[in-house]
């Protein structure tokens, strides 16, 4: 596939996060947001179907000037190809903003809002499970030191005429319900958003170290904030995941266009990501399992794992470890570079490179076996079993070793 391809399909992704940000901001109506919808999903599916009949075609008819300029292109940083797909993205918003309001989209009905509120009392002996389902809202999530449970419900509406919008939000129910099974708390949301209404969720949740987390999201963004806990599902169809100040046993996240950031977490055994179109960033993210994939993004990594795997499909990766500490990694992109920053310590390092197409630069403190001019390690402590161990392989891109 031609770099080009791979900048467009780039592109239309990131178009289509922006409509679905100016959707959820009520700058769109529905149906103009379905529609536009649509007719940039078929532009991508045409790319891919491209893509996948060149995959069939016979290996030895590749352009031969055509694989010339993907090593050409390739080697620039990921940074630079991304500076210029994001001014192609904000020159196409601003013309697509000009021209849905010249045909007569612009937003004529207001927003009508009304606040509920929703307190649980919870014991000091006990732990909490929440179980939140929200077709269409925000939902943040705060960790406090309080023996009670606080949901403040903030339902939406939009109308042209306001009677027509309060109506709307009568008609929101909040469904809150508490129940305890022996030392368990088990609180249960579920908002009934009709046609053309949402509801925010604010959730405070006293931090308990058995609590478990079950929240699902059709449209809208998930912020978790100050958690202490020992399970968390979180699954976002159409919408970032934004994690902060995090500590738990173990926690899966999953989303399928938008991005996920996770800052300062810490896991006792897994953190699994996945995303099938959008970015991944981690910082300072430590478990003794990481699995991060998305099928179309960037992955930007700056962890600590016993046993790691980052991959991703159509993009870059950005590795930089933050331990020194024994470690067996695997970093791969199908089509993207991948990065690797080197801060040595007591462990000994050794990365084990592999490209397709593309090329291998080491501009770190690791040097090449004589043997194998692919695989680099730390010039002290080359006898010692435990070290920081990774493989990292492209099938289209760079390789890029660097210092600290």
């Amino acid at each position: 596939m031609a770099v080009k391809d791979k900048l467009e399909l780039e592109r239309l992704y990131a178009i289509l996060d922006d409509l679905e940000t100016m959707y959820r901001n009520e700058e769109v109506s529905e149906e103009t947001y379905t529609e536009m919808r649509k007719n940039y999903k078929k532009k991508i599916s045409d790319i891919q179907n491209k893509i996948m009949d060149l995959d069939k075609g016979d290996e030895t008819q590749i352009d031969l000037q055509q694989v010339q300029e993907a090593k050409d292109r390739l080697k620039e940083t990921t940074s630079e190809i991304s500076e210029n797909v994001n001014e192609i993205l904000k020159e196409t918003m601003r013309s697509l903003k000009k021209q849905l309001k010249s045909a007569g989209f612009e937003a004529k009905c207001k927003t009508y809002s009304k606040e509920d509120r929703y307190n649980v009392s919870v014991a000091e002996d006990e732990y909490i499970s929440v179980k939140c389902h929200l077709d269409w809202g925000k939902i943040r999530i705060v960790g406090t030191e309080r023996d009670e449970v606080r949901i403040v419900a903030e339902k939406k509406s939009r109308a042209e005429v306001e009677s027509e919008g309060l109506e709307r939000i009568e008609k929101i129910k909040l469904n809150c319900k508490s129940s305890l099974d022996g030392k368990k708390r088990t609180i249960k949301i579920t908002p009934d958003t009709p046609k053309w209404s949402m509801v925010d969720l604010e959730i405070e949740i006293p931090n308990r170290d058995r609590n478990n987390f079950h929240i699902y999201s059709e449209r809208g963004k998930i912020t978790f904030n100050n958690i202490v806990c020992d399970e968390c599902d979180i699954e976002n169809e159409n919408g970032n995941i934004d994690i902060r100040n995090f500590k738990c046993g173990s926690i899966d996240v999953t989303t399928e266009t938008s991005s996920i950031n996770i800052e300062e977490l810490e896991a006792k055994s897994e953190v699994e990501i996945y995303n099938e179109n959008g970015n991944i960033k981690l910082s300072n993210v430590n478990a003794e399992r990481i699995k991060a994939y998305t099928e179309k993004g960037n992955i930007l990594a700056m962890c600590t794992s016993e046993r790691g795997n980052l991959k991703t499909e159509l993009g870059s990766i950005n590795y930089a470890n933050i331990e020194d500490s024994p470690q067996q990694l695997k970093l791969a992109s199908e089509l993207g570079s991948i990065k690797i920053k080197v801060n040595e310590g007591k462990v000994p390092w050794t990365i084990q490179a592999k490209v397709d197409l593309g090329s291998i630069n080491n501009r770190s403190s690791l040097s090449s076996r004589p043997d194998k001019k692919r695989i680099f390690e730390s010039v002290e402590g080359k006898d010692i079993k435990e070290r920081i161990s990774i493989i990292a392989t492209t099938d289209l891109g760079s390789i890029d070793i660097e210092g600290a």
